[in-house]
């Protein structure tokens, strides 16, 4: 009840900002009556963060269409905030200006048909009595029908603004990996910042076999070879940050086992004999797939713990 009181009266201290200014009666004779019309919004409404400045979003708002047709360029699109842990309000009519402060805000959308030489008004009555138009969605964000009048129908919607904030933060900007088909994988990309911090990829390809999980987890099997260039973005409400990635995925044979066999015993070496490396006496026997002895380099080292 308060907040729809509150609406009424952001409403008509609204409409006594707007009506000296365009010096029209209400009902005059043979104005035509909207019935219906619909706002469509050019983007998403973002939810303020504290320190910004305040800005009016009318100019992503605008009449789509009209019942009867053609009617949109009749309505004029103005906002108002209002600060409802601190009671201030700020309307666009009156170019006010401020920052955002943590806390509760209504943002309040006026459709009014306060254009100048416009003929017509807005039904009332039938905006009242349609269930389905007390709410409509505008740039993502659920709007609520205020008050109604011949005049104007105002919307509101809640924000809830956070206090400042730190946003994310990676601490190197670049990760270059090589690896192996068929190794797994497993990595927890981290960024400082205010939680909750939450990660996506912004652009490019993951490998082939990977998935990067919300909290940052890049994890899986590589399956395809190849080189793997893409970015992630670390976000939260204060901001965001990205981190470059390139994986090089190569394709070759894993060797599961192998056997080693000597040419002769080791005889153990005796004071003042010069010191040899025996790796010429041992060589690669066989290996698990077959046909890779030839890959092994075998080499030695002593070391003399006295």
């Amino acid at each position: 009840m308060k907040k729809r009181l509150l609406c009424t009266m952001l409403a008509f201290l609204m409409l006594a900002v707007l009506l000296p200014a365009f010096g029209r009666s209400a009902e005059a004779s043979g104005e035509t009556h909207i019935s219906a019309f619909t706002l469509e919004t050019t983007g998403d409404f973002e939810t303020p963060v504290a320190g910004d400045p305040i800005t009016y979003p009318s100019d992503m708002i605008r009449v789509a269409s009209t019942e009867p047709a053609g009617y949109e360029s009749a309505f004029t699109i103005q906002c108002a905030w209002y600060d409802r842990t601190n009671g201030v309000s700020y309307y666009e009519s009156s170019h006010a200006t401020g920052t955002f402060t943590p806390g509760d805000w209504y943002l309040y959308v006026f459709a009014s048909v306060y254009s100048p030489g416009s003929s017509c008004v807005i039904d009332s009555a039938n905006f009242q009595s349609g269930g389905s138009l007390r709410t409509i969605m505008l740039g993502g964000k659920q709007f609520t029908v205020g008050s109604i009048a011949s005049e104007f129908i105002c919307y509101d919607a809640t924000f809830t603004v956070a206090s400042e904030g730190v946003a994310p933060m990676f601490a190197n900007h670049s990760l270059i990996e090589i690896s192996y088909v068929g190794e797994n994988y497993s990595k927890q990309l981290i960024a400082t910042g205010d939680s909750a911090i939450t990660y996506s990829l912004k652009s490019g390809a993951l490998p082939t076999g990977i998935t990067l999980s919300t909290d940052g987890l890049l994890s899986g099997t590589f399956t395809t070879e190849g080189t793997f260039n893409f970015t992630v973005e670390a976000l939260n409400s204060f901001g965001s940050d990205t981190l470059d990635c390139s994986f090089t995925i190569e394709d070759v044979t894993r060797i599961t086992g192998f056997t080693l066999t000597a040419t002769g015993d080791f005889v153990t070496p005796k004071a003042g004999d010069p010191i040899t490396y025996p790796s010429d006496m041992i060589r690669v026997a066989s290996t698990e797939p077959a046909g890779y002895e030839s890959a092994f380099t075998i080499q030695c080292a002593w070391y003399d713990r006295t």
